[in-house]
């Protein structure tokens, strides 16, 4: 059963206890996003339309400029472990104002700040938890772990989708926002534990002494990320894959709202959007279980990080040739079930063999401003083609996976020549 199952799942035993912590951990981080998602995407599309959403995205840029700028500092200031503790408390004090300001017929005020606020949920802590697990983990370890640690995530997308779609009718909204703010203070507690399974000698994770500049040589925390990135090639190559493949997500979303338009109230949009979440997370939990670790390690890298612009080309095509609402589903579906599984996971293993600013300020210049101003070019490209057939959006995406697939090639190659010096490095020193 070991031979079996290595190929997919190979955790020695003395990692079984941290590899179970982490996979938790990232389970309930995106079980918390999965809920938020379709509640505020349902609850915006259905008060406000999908062409106003777009102005929200583009809203969303300046969050991402803020929290590269709050995110950055705060880690200068207090190293990963208080940062963690900070956004525990601050995201669970949010989500209980939500929960009392959001009622049946909430005002434009409350639907945008929702809105705003639940994009900023992933887009911190998505950064943070591949940045902290990075932190604590080996190259080696994450060829063999992340698959199943990034499983964690997958199964989390499930159960939030099933639970809004379920549940939403019934609980209504605000109820599901109070668990979600016992669910952080729950993800606060974990991260403890993790620590203090680190402190252990011969522990299989352990914190490495951070090589960090002194305060008075850091540059301004607006842009220390981007000055890493601009120095290196590689960092480059991984921002543009970012940026790329928010440009292709948006038009496929932008696609996917519209199709939803059609769909008569509240209830009814976000229970589609659940259903349809829901669906993403049976084709991620199998993906990420059954073909992440085995296509990294029997393959490589380069191969995992295809899957999805694959993927993507494929529903965009139907889509182009087919504009129906089923197809439309297909887009995101595409989209999501690859992204949060095979594709988050090799794009964050590309920052294993760097170091830890690179793991943290690198990665949020990259993960939450790039990320979001690619969404906002997309947003900016959709509103001026508005007069263009949606379907015909397909085409642009199409041209934009070609030149994605360059980069995931030699972003791919460079962290295998990465690896091998690291390897050789360690080797040396032994």
């Amino acid at each position: 059963m070991q031979r079996l199952l290595r190929p997919f799942i190979d955790v020695r035993k003395h990692e079984v206890r941290a590899a179970a912590l982490f996979f938790l951990l990232w389970f309930f981080i995106i079980l918390v996003f999965q809920v938020l998602k379709p509640l505020k995407k349902g609850l915006f599309v259905n008060s406000l339309g999908a062409y106003t959403e777009l102005y929200a995205k583009l809203a969303n840029v300046a969050v991402a400029v803020l929290a590269v700028i709050c995110f950055t500092a705060l880690y200068n200031r207090f190293g990963s472990r208080k940062l963690i503790a900070a956004l525990c408390g601050f995201f669970a004090v949010a989500l209980l104002g939500f929960a009392a300001w959001l009622g049946e017929d909430p005002s434009a005020v409350a639907n945008w700040s929702f809105y705003l606020f639940g994009d900023a949920w992933s887009t911190i802590w998505v950064t943070t938890f591949w940045a902290y697990l990075n932190e604590l983990t080996e190259t080696d370890q994450a060829k063999r772990l992340y698959g199943l640690i990034g499983g964690g995530g997958v199964v989390g997308g499930l159960v939030g989708g099933l639970v809004v779609w379920r549940l939403v009718r019934p609980l209504g909204a605000p109820s599901l926002l109070a668990a979600c703010a016992g669910v952080t203070l729950l993800i606060g507690a974990m991260v403890w534990r993790s620590e203090s399974i680190a402190a252990r000698p011969g522990s299989a994770v352990r914190r490495r002494p951070p090589a960090v500049d002194p305060p008075e040589m850091r540059p301004n925390a607006a842009v220390e990320g981007a000055r890493l990135v601009l120095a290196s090639k590689y960092l480059l190559a991984i921002t543009a894959i970012v940026f790329v493949y928010e440009l292709v997500s948006q038009i496929l979303d932008y696609q996917y709202s519209t199709a939803a338009e059609a769909l008569e109230g509240a209830g009814a949009t976000q229970a589609f959007f659940g259903q349809v979440t829901a669906i993403i997370g049976v084709v991620s939990v199998l993906t990420q279980l059954f073909l992440v670790s085995f296509i990294i390690r029997r393959f490589s890298l380069t191969a995992a990080l295809l899957v999805l612009p694959a993927a993507m080309a494929i529903s965009s095509g139907v889509y182009l040739a087919t504009p129906v609402l089923w197809a439309a589903a297909l887009l995101t579906i595409s989209d999501n079930s690859f992204s949060y599984s095979i594709h988050q996971t090799a794009r964050e293993t590309l920052y294993m063999p760097t170091n830890p600013d690179v793991k943290y300020k690198a990665r949020a210049f990259a993960n939450m401003f790039v990320q979001r101003f690619g969404k906002g070019v997309a947003i900016l490209a959709a509103l001026g083609l508005a007069a263009i057939p949606v379907r015909f959006l397909s085409l642009a995406a199409l041209l934009f996976i070609g030149a994605w697939s360059l980069l995931a090639v030699y972003a791919g190659r460079g962290f295998e020549a990465l690896a091998s010096a690291e390897v050789r490095t360690r080797r040396q020193a032994a």
